[in-house]
């Protein structure tokens, strides 16, 4: 369902029998928060306020106020920002490596999160921290947020139906062919006996990795390969790069380290969804950090 912004109000234009019910639950807003857009009298049909639900049919103009001023959530710390994109609805930033995308409470500071606050500080903006997914402390690459509540549990199930495509550049130990492409179908559990790591085990959840090859280094012996998710669970591509003896350069927990970087060489560079308010296709991408760009060099 396509929107346009009006204001503090998101805007569609029905094209077919409906409710303004049916147009939330749509756009996957809960019992909750349907309620309360009612209640709080943020709706709209055609210009006129409605407080319960009433049909809507073809070309009548639902209007939802959804940008509205929130309470930033974490705390502010003026650090690099590198942003890639934003809107109204979506911020996506380059997260650098060595940084947390959000502390583990609140409070926490030197993170991700910290550096957003900071920066809807300075710029005027009013929204809550929202990150749609994460990486690890040592990936770099890109990270989306929601800017608009409204519009996270669309963000939420996009995530979760693998209708954002995440891709990664990943240094490996060994050489690989040029251009060769494996899928790694390999479920991933808890290892038992190391806390935080993760390894291929038939009992764990489902995991898929498409990988290609896109240069080697003979002389170094380490290939750069792209890593397209089907799904996303924790340490996924580091986990199934090791299965197949090809650890990510650097990795402290499933590689060695390497006298070529000094961090585990992974960053997710790509990311690729329809976006929820407009329903264009959205194609963001990144260019591969200096310090991976050194390995490969002769």
């Amino acid at each position: 369902m396509k929107f346009y912004k009006k204001d503090e109000y998101a805007v569609t234009v029905i094209e077919h029998d409906s409710s303004v019910d049916e147009v939330l639950t749509a756009c996957r807003q809960s019992k909750k928060q349907r309620y309360l857009c009612y209640q709080q009298r943020r709706l709209l049909v055609n210009q006129q306020p409605i407080i319960q639900n009433c049909p809507l049919k073809p070309g009548d103009e639902l209007a939802i106020r959804v940008f509205i001023d929130e309470a930033i959530d974490f705390l502010p710390d003026v650090l690099p920002l590198d942003i890639v994109y934003e809107d109204e609805v979506l911020l996506i930033v380059n997260k650098p490596p060595g940084l947390l995308v959000h502390p583990d409470q609140k409070d926490g500071r030197h993170t991700l999160a910290n550096a957003v606050s900071a920066y809807y500080h300075a710029s005027g903006q009013s929204h809550a921290i929202r990150p749609i997914h994460r990486l690890d402390f040592e990936t770099s690459g890109l990270v989306l947020f929601s800017k608009c509540s409204f519009f996270q549990p669309l963000l939420d199930e996009m995530l979760a139906n693998k209708q954002i495509a995440r891709s990664y550049l990943a240094i490996v130990n060994g050489a690989l062919k040029p251009h060769s492409t494996q899928t790694i179908d390999a479920p991933i559990g808890s290892d038992r006996h190391v806390n935080n790591k993760y390894r291929v085990s038939k009992t764990g959840k489902p995991a898929v990795t498409h990988i290609t090859c896109l240069k080697e280094n003979q002389r170094k012996k380490i290939s750069l390969v792209e890593c397209q998710l089907e799904t996303g669970r924790t340490h996924q591509i580091r986990v199934h790069l090791a299965s197949i003896q090809r650890p990510i350069l650097a990795d402290p927990i499933y590689g060695k380290p390497s006298p070529l970087i000094q961090r585990c060489a992974l960053h997710a560079y790509k990311l690729r969804l329809i976006h929820p308010m407009s329903m264009k296709a959205l194609l963001i991408e990144t260019k591969m950090p200096e310090d991976m760009q050194l390995c490969l060099k002769k």
